[in-house]
């Protein structure tokens, strides 16, 4: 199953300019609402967050790894992905830890990556290093 991005990550989204709708928001204690209509719509869209906002509580939308990984690939050009990394041994292949890598643009050859103990770990970190890429709603270059 898809894992929803953390309280931490869904903070930066929504300032760097997420709000595509979604079945979660973090409530303002970074408990996590869900909403969906009787057609089985995401019912949390930007405007529950800046009308909630409005009234002094900060709810952010909390949409999965998948969903703001394709919105910062689509939107901001930013590829984030996970790859393994092996201890080779003698007679054994491990695998050691998770790569979490972030490239700029499609055929760039800026790239960062960090690792992690597994692979949501890695591509949540991922997904903030890209989401921190973003200045003033553009990625930069």
């Amino acid at each position: 199953m898809d894992q929803l991005i953390s309280h931490e990550t869904a903070v930066l989204a929504s300032e760097k300019g997420y709000n595509i709708n979604c079945p979660y928001a973090y409530n303002e204690e970074g408990g996590i609402d869900s909403s969906v209509d009787f057609f089985g719509e995401d019912c949390f869209t930007i405007g529950d967050m800046v009308s909630a906002e409005a009234n002094e509580c900060k709810c952010y939308l909390a949409p999965t790894q998948t969903a703001l990984s394709k919105w910062m690939r689509e939107v901001h050009k930013i590829i984030v992905w996970v790859e393994p990394d092996y201890d080779f041994g003698e007679e054994t292949i491990l695998l050691n830890k998770w790569g979490a890598v972030v490239t700029k643009g499609l055929f760039s050859s800026t790239t960062e990556t960090s690792y992690c103990e597994t692979y949501e770990e890695a591509l949540e970190l991922g997904l903030q290093m890209g989401l921190n890429a973003i200045k003033n709603g553009k990625a930069s270059n």
